[in-house]
């Protein structure tokens, strides 16, 4: 969610519709008005004071420090409108007019915010700031543009500044408690944004800011309650229905989620990350065509995505072409040298194709980016025992177990390390924990049933054995090439 300290403007503003062109003509009757204080007789768009603005400047005959203000006013009706490059004109007109202006500015760095051009923001919000200490939107912008730039003690000592200032400033605590949702103080965070509703009840990036803090406190109900208040407060906010979407891909529930994310995109077409938010949903349940085909608009609209490339790979790795799913891995490895997915996803694509060697090296690129993901350890210790390195093997999945103790896979890949070691009680402790929580892994009840074997027992192997063939009929052939056969005869 987005810091929203905003620009600053020489007197109230109501605007309603997006700009067009601004007009170029001699000043006419209730401009100054509409341009230095937005009041008129008739209803006031944003094109209005645009124009109004636009005639005031052209009129000659203006003094400095009215043309200052008219170009601050227009800047900010730009900035607002999403033309930080224009609004960066008019508040650079305005600073040359008025050297002074705090306003102009504290405006021009939220601009450059917006640009991410961080040094030049922060440049001007100081300076802002040290022409009028006082300037509640010098510290909120400043503390915005720390917060850009995970500086958040900084940001949060800037919104302290604000609350001092104004302790009914709603912006100061929504950002003060978004910058402590990022830095991980929760509790804080939550005081804050419930402190902002108090102050505003219809602020919808309240609700999805302690929406966030719930879900990351693991409070679901809680969090799916504000992201609904949220997008009833404003139902064009793409960014709550990602939110919630998320929530309900993580419960399973793939037809709301894949639901939010289709509406996510009706709200932001040209928004890439959001295709690939809906192909990651299409892939959980089965549809890799159509995942694949969110992957290529996205990548259309972003061809520098490497997030895309990854999880194509990995689309492609499910509809079994593994020279295009290589291709885009390779891909993602090239535009980011820490993509733990194009390391992941050419891992597994190798392991597939016997090169246990070479997928042994990405996972160690995962887990070097990321020494905890878990995953990456089970991935590893699978094709370290592939390649007959056992005790290496063990103490990955060992590793992993400690980080997910109930990973139904990871148990089932260190039973195979011990059978591949010669302790088939080991083993069959392991496959019984997997199946405990996943019955239909059809590798576990394989090797369970050749270590049941092993131990004699081959009426409990039989029927461990006829178990996997129903649900996987190649999988005597699959487990051949993993050196796993069963006893002749069962």
């Amino acid at each position: 969610m987005p810091l929203i300290p905003g620009p600053s403007f020489a007197g109230p503003l109501l605007a309603c519709v997006f700009l067009s062109a601004a007009a170029q003509a001699q000043e006419k009757p209730g401009d100054a008005d509409l341009c230095y204080k937005s009041v008129s007789a008739t209803a006031v768009t944003m094109e209005g004071v645009i124009a109004a603005c636009s005639r005031v400047i052209a009129t000659p005959g203006k003094s400095q420090g009215e043309l200052a203000t008219a170009h601050n006013n227009r800047g900010a009706i730009y900035l607002h409108a999403g033309q930080p490059a224009k609004a960066i004109e008019d508040f650079s007109a305005a600073i040359a007019l008025d050297p002074g202006s705090a306003m102009a500015l504290g405006n021009r760095g939220e601009a450059y915010r917006l640009q991410r051009d961080y040094d030049k923001a922060l440049a001007d919000e100081e300076a802002a700031i040290r022409l009028e200490p006082k300037l509640q939107m010098g510290y909120l912008n400043r503390g915005a543009i720390r917060a850009a730039l995970g500086q958040y003690k900084l940001a949060i000592a800037d919104f302290d500044e604000v609350t001092q200032l104004d302790p009914y400033s709603a912006p100061a605590y929504l950002n003060r408690g978004e910058a402590r949702r990022l830095s991980g103080e929760l509790p804080q965070a939550l005081e804050d944004q419930n402190k902002t509703i108090e102050l505003d009840p219809k602020l919808p990036e309240a609700y999805l800011s302690r929406g966030l803090i719930y879900q990351a406190m693991n409070r679901t109900d809680d969090a799916l309650a504000d992201f609904d208040r949220a997008i009833r407060l404003n139902p064009d906010s793409f960014a709550t229905y990602i939110d919630r979407a998320n929530i309900y891909r993580r419960q399973g529930d793939y037809a709301r989620a894949l639901a939010d994310q289709t509406t996510a995109i009706k709200l932001a077409p040209d928004f890439p990350l959001l295709y690939l938010n809906r192909g990651q949903v299409l892939r959980d349940i089965g549809r890799p065509a159509d995942a694949i085909r969110d992957y290529d608009t996205a990548l259309r609209l972003d061809p520098k995505l490497a997030a895309a490339y990854a999880d194509r790979a990995a689309a492609y790795g499910a509809t079994g072409d593994l020279d295009k799913a290589l291709a885009d891995a390779e891909a993602a490895i090239a535009l980011d040298p820490a993509s733990l997915g194009g390391y992941a996803m050419r891992g597994n694509i190798r392991n597939m194709r016997g090169d246990y060697a070479g997928a042994v090296e990405d996972y160690s690129h995962v887990i070097s980016l990321n020494p905890r993901d878990a995953m990456a350890y089970n991935n590893r210790c699978f094709a370290l025992a592939l390649l007959g390195d056992l005790d290496r093997a063990l103490a990955d999945c060992d590793k992993s177990l400690a980080m997910q103790p109930e990973d139904a896979m990871t148990l089932d890949s260190r039973g195979y390390v011990h059978l591949r070691a010669g302790q088939p009680d080991l083993a069959i402790a392991d496959y019984d924990a997997a199946l405990k929580l996943e019955p239909r892994i059809d590798t576990s009840l394989f090797g369970r049933g050749v270590a049941l074997a092993a131990l004699g027992d081959k009426a409990r192997a039989a029927t461990d054995l006829a178990a996997a063939r129903a649900i996987n009929p190649a999988i005597d052939r699959e487990m051949a090439k993993a050196h796993v056969t069963a006893p002749q005869g069962l």
